[in-house]
């Protein structure tokens, strides 16, 4: 069975009316190991400087810092609602001042989330405070209550698609490693390939599509930057986990099996 490392949700866009499962960092920690949480974060920012322009990645001691922070004052914001602050400030929504000046740190992140935050509180109609939040030592009964939530939420997902054909998870490393980890997802060393290979295709044809500079340059180099981590090489293993994910639920779907049974029958549900 083939584990890669758990690393990116939705590729491209996080849409601001994406139904999918939205874990906030928070409770990603109660799932997922932190280095799998600081990896995760690392590839976002990574996309989202490319969004903005900044021509230079922050450096390894910057990248850290900037780590820190979105772990000690954000981990009430999902990784989707970090990409979706920029997204909103880049468009005019969120009222903010987007101009970088080349420079992608501290202060300027902690203004657009900060501008976001209140957004997000007139449009949830809810406060949301801005100080750290702790990670409280979890009882294994409510680490339970969590597992079964997200997982009635796979359930609904799978749901969506049966009726739609529509696919629409976007944490797609958390969902296939989840399924891989109780062992209803399994994916050989075969398999791997095929989606790989796949990826491959899917990212360039985007790349091709799209009408941002830097996604030319990499086009013009894909053959040898396509191997490079985190950057190209994660993002083709996100489309990767994608494909396997839409796999499984295509292969449910066509032999008439129910995910919430699937779910029973392992012993997810007592």
């Amino acid at each position: 069975m083939k584990k890669e490392p758990q690393t990116s949700m939705n590729l491209y866009r996080t849409s601001e009316n994406n139904t999918s499962i939205k874990l906030s960092i928070n409770q990603m920690l109660k799932l997922a190991t932190i280095d799998s949480i600081r990896q995760e974060i690392g590839e976002c920012i990574a996309v989202i400087i490319s969004d903005i322009g900044v021509k230079t990645m922050p450096d390894k001691y910057a990248q850290k810092r900037i780590i820190y922070y979105l772990l000690s004052y954000y981990r009430d914001f999902s990784i989707q609602e970090i990409r979706l602050a920029f997204e909103l400030a880049l468009v005019g929504k969120v009222q903010v001042d987007v101009e970088h000046y080349q420079s992608f740190d501290i202060r300027y992140l902690s203004r657009i989330l900060n501008a976001f935050r209140l957004y997000r509180n007139e449009q949830n109609q809810r406060l949301i405070t801005n100080q750290p939040i702790k990670l409280e030592p979890i009882s294994e009964k409510e680490k339970q209550k969590i597992e079964i939530k997200y997982y009635k939420s796979l359930e609904k997902a799978y749901e969506y698609y049966e009726a739609t054909g529509i696919f629409n998870i976007s944490i797609h490393w958390l969902a296939y490693n989840q399924l891989l980890e109780i062992g209803l997802l399994e994916i050989n060393d075969n398999d791997w390939i095929r989606f790989i290979r796949k990826a491959e295709i899917d990212y360039k044809t985007h790349l091709e599509h799209s009408q941002n500079i830097e996604h030319k340059e990499i086009l013009k180099k894909f053959e040898r930057v396509k191997h490079t981590y985190p950057n190209e090489l994660s993002r083709i293993r996100n489309i990767a986990k994608k494909i396997a994910l839409q796999d499984f639920f295509r292969k449910l779907k066509n032999t008439n099996k129910n995910l919430n049974e699937l779910f029973k029958k392992i012993g997810i549900y007592e």
